[in-house]
């Protein structure tokens, strides 16, 4: 892993996400964006020609616009990107969140799965997540 961008509004858990980045990726350049999704720009994203991986965790359950945070991601992304997206799964209207962003995104492949309380050891926990692929020349 060559670059690892971190995008998190909380700088106590972007500290705790570079701590860790620290201790699996000694070796990797870690870029912190310290900022809530509202006010990212293109240019916190790093372009890359090569594979990108995007890990995205409870990024749809939040008030943002996700529409313009998809067209940032858009227009900064080149060569194949998969994008991992894990959000709880509240069957209500915050799942309409995960389907505008994976829309937006222009996936050229999209696989889902959603897993319910009975597939976890505990109560009340479910998960959706969604894998895509986009290439972009």
């Amino acid at each position: 892993v060559e670059n690892i961008t971190l995008i998190e509004p909380s700088k106590k858990a972007l500290d705790r996400a570079v701590d860790l980045c620290k201790l699996f990726y000694p070796k990797s350049n870690i870029i912190k964006v310290n900022k809530d999704f509202d006010s990212l720009v293109r240019t916190d994203f790093i372009q890359n020609r090569n594979c990108t991986l995007h890990l995205m965790s409870n990024i749809t359950d939040l008030d943002y616009d996700i529409s313009r945070l998809a067209r940032i991601i858009n227009n900064s992304l080149l060569g194949e990107n998969w994008f991992v997206i894990v959000s709880p799964y509240f069957h209500h209207e915050l799942d309409e969140n995960m389907d505008e962003l994976i829309e937006c995104l222009n996936a050229d492949e999209y696989y889902n799965i959603t897993l319910d309380q009975d597939e976890f050891e505990c109560y009340d926990c479910t998960c959706r997540v969604s894998l895509l692929k986009c290439i972009k020349r």
